[in-house]
């Protein structure tokens, strides 16, 4: 007999209890385990300085009580079910019995025994004007009284919030303004594809530091050398991405160039299949029309510029327009936005830079997707075990002080109506920051983080840096000879 514990916490009118409801009723064997059952009486919860009751806290509750429950359902899955008058079902003679149990709440992540014990996390989101109309229109006993909202229950979800996403990772952040029907279609089948692995499938420990930015690139690249569904017999197998250079503003880098492109961006492309173009910031519109037919997509990379009014920000328009004609005319083109290129896209999209303060300056995170990363095109097709790894472990690398919050992307109509939102995180100054977007009519995807960056975890190392730098590769030149090969470059010793 095997078991598994899903938790549906969020914000207050969220539709956590609406989703954890009809997905008791959807899945077999399952138990439900709603916190609001947990609260202490009235006349215990303390009374803040304002004279709000702090309702929103887990000292409001009986949690002590509640974990008893669960431990109880952990003992025996089956009287637990029996108890409650519910009748398992029996699994084939292939499989093996799955027994789950929903815990619903609003601090159920914020409560570690219990949080550690959910291994599928949903958390459903919706924004202030939308919660505050919900919360309005129900009759809470006793009433919220005057200004209830605004200065005690909006406050302590972000605090909450806050404290929970810095102590839990694998959380799947869920749009509660979409159909009640798409939300529990999206969460059944997570769940379904949890209980299929859990009833055959042996899952193994493996690290995808390396996988996860290969198959990104790979990700890319096919979505290049295959242009459009509308024409599927055509492919591209030697696809060319163009890569905006970027502009130097570190006085170290001047004597080399006026603009560039670090290498890492460049090998990434590689990896996935494809071959790299620079596109210089010097050009005219009319040359950079004549390489735009030439090549099959565009990468914005990251770094530092104004993103408003320098000739890299001209240039990227110019392209970005391109784009959007091209696509919607059925001619596929795709773009590529990292770091401070997904920063660009929106300021692209929305018209304006909506960027603040979201430092996250040389951390490794784990991403915290949404709803709607299960249906986007970017994660399509991406192994269980690798979105799990995504999710729970510190695989993305982040080298950023600015970047777009949640808040303002959700308050951003244009935004909001052009991109999907995938994946969130929380900045060292406590923002909660957009990491993950995708187009939902363009092909334009955009990351925060950077996915031609490496973990590293081999601990090896040479005996001095003398001896490291005289024996990397880096001190031999490469030579193009895919005029007179099959390689595109080859290095000779």
């Amino acid at each position: 007999m095997k078991t598994l514990v899903l938790g549906v916490g969020g914000v207050t009118n969220g539709g956590k209890s609406t989703l954890s409801k009809s997905l008791h009723k959807q899945v077999p064997n399952s138990c439900l385990i709603a916190q609001d059952a947990y609260f202490k009486d009235d006349s215990v919860v303390p009374v803040d300085i304002n004279g709000f009751k702090q309702y929103d806290m887990l000292d409001a509750l009986h949690m002590d009580t509640m974990m008893r429950e669960v431990e109880s359902w952990q003992k025996d899955p089956v009287v637990f079910l029996r108890q409650r008058g519910r009748e398992h079902t029996t699994a084939s003679a292939e499989e093996e019995e799955v027994y789950v149990l929903i815990v619903e709440g609003f601090l159920i992540f914020n409560h570690r025994p219990l949080s550690e014990l959910i291994y599928k996390k949903y958390f459903m989101e919706v924004p202030y004007d939308a919660c505050k109309r919900r919360r309005s229109s129900r009759v809470y006993t006793p009433p919220d009284p005057p200004g209830y909202f605004d200065g005690y229950v909006w406050p302590m979800y972000l605090k909450n919030r806050l404290q929970m996403e810095s102590m839990v990772s694998g959380i799947l952040f869920l749009d509660g303004l979409k159909p009640k029907e798409e939300l529990l279609a999206a969460v059944c089948k997570d769940v379904c594809q949890e209980l299929e692995r859990l009833r055959g499938e042996n899952m193994s420990n493996t690290r995808f530091s390396t996988f996860a930015c290969l198959f990104f690139a790979c990700c890319f690249c096919y979505s290049i050398a295959r242009p459009t569904k509308l024409n599927q017999e055509a492919s591209n197998d030697r696809p060319v991405i163009g890569i905006l250079t970027q502009m130097i503003s570190d006085k170290a880098m001047k004597p080399f160039g006026k603009t560039y492109i670090p290498s890492s961006y460049v090998k990434y492309i590689e990896s996935g299949g494809s071959r790299v173009m620079p596109i210089r910031l010097t050009l005219t519109t009319a040359d950079y029309e004549s390489i735009f037919r030439k090549i099959n997509g565009l990468v914005f990379i990251g770094g530092a510029v104004d993103l408003e009014k320098s000739d890299y920000a001209r240039v990227a328009k110019i392209f970005y327009r391109l784009a959007l004609k091209a696509n919607d005319n059925g001619d596929f083109f795709p773009i590529w936005g990292t770091c401070m290129g997904m920063q660009l896209l929106t300021v692209l999209v929305a018209g304006k830079s909506l960027l603040e303060k979201t430092t996250a300056e040389n951390v490794a995170l784990h991403l915290n997707l949404t709803s709607e990363a299960n249906s986007s095109k970017m994660f399509e097709g991406f192994p269980q075990k690798l979105m799990s790894a995504l999710t729970e472990e510190p695989l993305t690398g982040n080298f950023h002080h600015y970047g777009l919050s949640v808040k303002n992307f959700q308050e951003n109509e244009p935004l909001r109506s052009f991109f999907s939102l995938l994946s969130t995180n929380v900045a060292e100054n406590k923002v909660h920051f957009v990491s993950t977007i995708e187009g939902r009519k363009y092909p334009f995807y955009g990351v925060q983080w950077h996915p031609e960056v490496n973990r590293r975890r081999s601990l090896h190392q040479f005996d001095n840096p003398e001896e490291e730098a005289s024996s990397l590769i880096y001190n031999d030149t490469p030579v193009y000879a895919g005029n007179f090969t099959g390689y595109e470059q080859i290095y000779f010793f």
